[in-house]
């Protein structure tokens, strides 16, 4: 029988939903990296992996913005997680 995987909230993942909490438009990757205090030019891969993660858990969502702009924004349930880690 295969193992269920579980689903834990790194640093990583807090620094990603609590910048996400403070944004009440909703941040592109790099504004993401560059608000978690990477340089400008590895910010958007540096957080890709871990936004995907916080997607596919439902933790945030993701919105095409004008032009190739895409926006992520905190759900409930990512909020409920970042309550709970305090």
């Amino acid at each position: 029988m295969p193992r269920k995987k579980t689903f834990s909230v790194t640093p990583k993942r807090l620094q990603i939903l609590e910048v996400l909490r403070d944004s009440d438009d909703g941040l592109g990757p790099t504004d993401i990296g560059l608000q978690c205090g990477i340089r400008y030019s590895i910010a958007s891969s540096w957080c890709t992996d871990t936004v995907a993660a916080l997607l596919a858990q439902k933790m945030i969502s993701r919105k095409k913005g004008e032009g190739n702009i895409v926006l992520y924004r905190l759900l409930k349930k990512g909020a409920s997680w970042l309550e709970k880690s305090r």
